[in-house]
C-alpha cells in the first residue's frame, strides 16, 4: 500500500513539474470563439503557444497574445507562425492593435506602429501582394534588415510587391526636391520617406517636382533627417507643381504638392519593393473579443 501511495505521489509531482516546465516555455495564448488549428491540432476555445507553433483560421478569426505585448487578431482562413520575437504572416490577413518588441513580418517585410494605440491591417493576397492599411494611427514598413520602406499613415492603405534580387536594389522615387543647407533632400509622394539625394547638378531642378531613379549609397550618413542616401542615375521633371519657397535658405518646403495625378494612383520602388499608393483599402470584419481569455488550456 505505501509503495502504491509512494508511486502515486511521486507521478503527480512529475507531472506538476512537466506542467511547470510547460507554463515557462510557452511565449502566449490563442483564442477563439471558434475552432481553430494549433499545429494542425484543432482547438476549441484557448491554446498555450510555444516558440513556432502554426496557428489556422478556419471560418472565424482567432486572437494571438504574446508574453510579450504583441495582439494580433487573424482574419478567418489565415495562417502565422509565431515565435517570441515575430509573428510570420503565411496566408490570409490580420488587425495587429500592439506589437511591442515583437515584429509582424509578412513576405520578407516587417510591419510595426509608429505611433501608441495604431492600429493595423496587413494582408497578403495569393499573388503574394502586401496591402498595409493604417486604421488608426500610423505604420511603418521596413525589410527584415530595418531599413524603412515607408510609412503608412492613418487611413491611408499601400501595396507591397517584393520585386526580383537583384545586385544593387532599384529605387525610383518622386517628389518636391528641395537644395539647401541641409543638402539634396527629396521626400517621396508615395512612401512619406524622406531621401538625401547624392550627384551632378541636382540642385538644378529645386523647387520642381520630379522622379528619380537612383541606387542606394551604402555606409553614406544622410543629411537633413533623412533616412538614406541616393545615388541618382536620372532625372526627370514631371507635370505637378510644388510649393512655393519657404524662405529659409530658398529651400522649398517638404510637403505634398499641389496637384495630383488624375488617375489618383502614385507608384514608387524603394530596395527592389514596388510600393503603390491610392490603393484600396480591404474590408475589415473580424470578430472574436478584445480581452484576453480567462483561462489557459489546451
Amino acid at each position: 500500500m505505501r509503495r502504491i501511495v509512494k508511486v502515486v505521489f511521486w507521478t503527480g509531482l512529475l507531472v506538476t513539474a512537466a506542467g511547470l516546465v510547460w507554463a515557462e516555455n510557452a511565449i502566449g495564448v490563442a483564442s477563439g470563439a471558434a475552432a481553430f488549428l494549433v499545429d494542425r491540432g484543432q482547438v476549441q476555445g484557448n491554446a498555450t503557444i510555444m516558440e513556432g507553433a502554426v496557428v489556422e483560421t478556419r471560418s472565424s478569426s482567432s486572437r494571438l497574445m504574446l508574453n510579450n505585448g504583441l495582439r494580433l487578431q487573424l482574419e478567418p482562413q489565415s495562417r502565422a507562425k509565431v515565435f517570441a520575437e515575430r509573428v510570420i504572416l503565411e496566408q490570409g490577413a490580420g488587425r495587429l492593435t500592439q506589437a511591442g518588441p515583437a515584429r509582424l513580418v509578412v513576405k520578407g517585410l516587417q510591419v510595426a506602429p509608429n505611433e501608441k494605440d495604431t492600429q493595423i491591417h496587413v494582408a497578403l493576397n495569393p499573388q503574394g501582394a502586401v496591402r498595409v492599411t493604417a486604421l488608426q494611427g500610423a505604420a511603418e514598413v521596413t525589410t527584415v534588415e530595418g531599413l524603412l520602406l515607408a510609412r503608412v499613415n492613418a487611413g491611408n492603405t499601400l501595396a507591397f510587391e517584393p520585386q526580383a534580387a537583384t545586385a544593387a536594389p532599384p529605387y525610383q522615387v518622386e517628389g518636391c526636391l528641395s537644395a539647401g543647407a541641409e543638402g539634396i533632400l527629396l521626400k517621396d509622394a508615395t512612401t512619406n520617406v524622406l531621401f538625401d539625394l547624392r550627384g551632378e547638378n541636382l540642385a538644378h531642378y529645386a523647387g520642381r517636382y520630379v522622379q528619380v531613379t537612383a541606387s542606394q549609397w551604402p555606409n553614406a550618413q544622410p543629411a537633413g533627417g533623412a533616412s538614406q542616401v541616393l545615388r541618382v542615375v536620372q532625372v526627370k521633371v514631371l507635370p505637378m507643381s510644388c510649393p512655393a519657397p519657404s524662405g529659409r535658405d530658398n529651400q522649398p518646403s517638404r510637403s505634398t504638392p499641389t496637384s495630383h495625378r488624375s488617375s489618383g494612383r502614385t507608384k514608387a520602388v524603394v530596395a527592389g519593393v514596388a510600393i503603390a499608393g491610392g490603393v484600396a483599402a480591404a474590408t475589415v470584419g473580424l470578430t472574436g473579443d478584445e480581452q484576453p481569455p480567462p483561462t489557459i488550456s489546451r
